[in-house]
């Protein structure tokens, strides 16, 4: 019996294992089942291994510098005729003793079970197919796929709740039309057996069983998907709750709000003192490059017929007439009209020689613009009003003659 004898340490190392009943079926545990009355010692019987069940889940004791390890699986065992279902935490782990053997033979040979006794070449057998078993086995997908089920079903934390939650979700969704698909043959099915010959009678009816376990396999597994939703929303209610009524994450968010009130009011402090060394201190406008230059006008451009300025034109007007070569325009006539004009001046008396407007000598980059603009034969005053159009003659400089006194400089 010591050969195959499983204690409470194994059980536990293989209880997740996809090979777990069927290496341990036939096997014996010794059993604890209370306190003897006279003697208030612990009781003990040898018990068979006949199935592996499952139920309600529990945890193992703790084993130091190991996880704790959580099972939904129960042991059917058998103690002659006597059978019941046990958690495994009330297996032991020592050996049995001659007594525990004893009490199991008799036993067996009070309820005449004499072919149930274990015999050596029984106990080897037993024990060469549990070490091949154990020791030579090999993982395939399902086995992998069903672990990661009984894990989530067991209530393990999942990784990504959010994620595992539309998975379900669709997963549920997806049942339900199963369900319903599931129904809708049954119906069909129903319906042909009521329009079936007799001869088909029993087909129709077979059909029908066959769609009815249809039905209840997808509502098990509609039921099942609902399950598993339901235990993920708790799972996600209960991660915030732990989260929200941590002591330490409690005293992170104090933390995080004094920093944020010491960040606000340095900020203020600082545009405080920053608004008063602009005011005791006010420095002066920074150089924009894309700012427009501040330059005086200069003429290029000379039109206009007799006018007087009270700017130096009428000094200009009399060197004009004196003779200057260098300060008389070249007279151009632009159209017919001007000879007309000009007969018509030279019977008055000769024709008005026209103002210049001079300014002081600028630099050569500078801006120019005309003073007076003709629009519609007026001439707008700086925007003063209209003006009746005097006759005029059009008088201005060549560009070549231009040319020649910018460089000269005597522009």
């Amino acid at each position: 019996y010591h050969k195959v004898y499983i204690p409470r340490r194994r059980l536990m190392k293989l209880c997740n294992e996809p090979y777990f009943e069927n290496a341990i079926t036939n096997f014996y545990v010794r059993l604890g089942v209370g306190r003897d009355s006279k003697t208030q010692k612990p009781c003990y019987r040898l018990c068979k291994i006949v199935e592996v069940v499952t139920r309600d889940e529990y945890s193992f004791p703790q084993v130091e510098n190991q996880p704790r390890v959580k099972t939904d699986k129960h042991l059917l065992l058998a103690f002659g005729q006597h059978t019941r279902e046990y958690k495994m935490v009330q297996v032991s782990e020592k050996r049995p003793t001659a007594e525990d053997v004893k009490n199991l033979v008799g036993q067996l040979k009070t309820n005449r079970m004499n072919d149930e006794m274990l015999t050596k070449k029984g106990a080897a057998k037993l024990r060469k197919q549990h070490h091949n078993l154990v020791n030579n086995y090999v993982y395939t997908t399902e086995d992998i796929d069903r672990a990661v089920a009984e894990g989530k079903k067991l209530g393990k934390v999942s990784v990504n709740i959010a994620a595992e939650k539309t998975r379900v979700e669709i997963q549920v969704k997806g049942a339900e039309a199963a369900v319903a698909d599931a129904k809708g043959r049954l119906q069909d099915a129903e319906v042909e057996r009521m329009e079936a010959d007799d001869a088909v009678v029993a087909m129709a009816e077979q059909k029908v069983e066959k769609a009815k376990e249809a039905v209840k396999e997808a509502e098990k597994r509609l039921q099942e998907s609902i399950e598993e939703q339901n235990r993920l929303a708790k799972m996600d209610e209960q991660r915030m709750r732990k989260i929200k009524g941590s002591k330490k994450n409690q005293d992170w968010v104090k933390v995080n709000q004094r920093a944020k009130l010491a960040n606000r009011n340095a900020d203020f402090e600082a545009f405080k003192k920053e608004q008063l060394a602009r005011q005791a201190n006010p420095a002066e406008p920074k150089f924009d490059p894309y700012a427009r230059r501040r330059v005086k006008p200069k003429n290029l451009w000379e039109v206009g017929g007799a006018k007087k300025s009270g700017v130096g034109g009428a000094d200009e007007a009399t060197g004009a007439g004196s003779g200057s070569k260098e300060a008389a325009p070249i007279e151009r006539d632009d159209s017919k009209e001007n000879d007309k004009r000009d007969g018509a001046q030279l019977k008055d008396g000769g024709p008005q020689q026209p103002q210049k407007w001079v300014l002081p000598r600028q630099s050569s980059n500078a801006f120019t613009f005309d003073d007076d603009l003709a629009i519609g034969g007026d001439i707008v005053l700086g925007g003063l009003g209209k003006k009746k159009a005097l006759v005029r003659k059009r008088k201005g400089i060549s560009l070549d003659e231009y040319q020649e006194r910018k460089k000269s400089g005597t522009l």
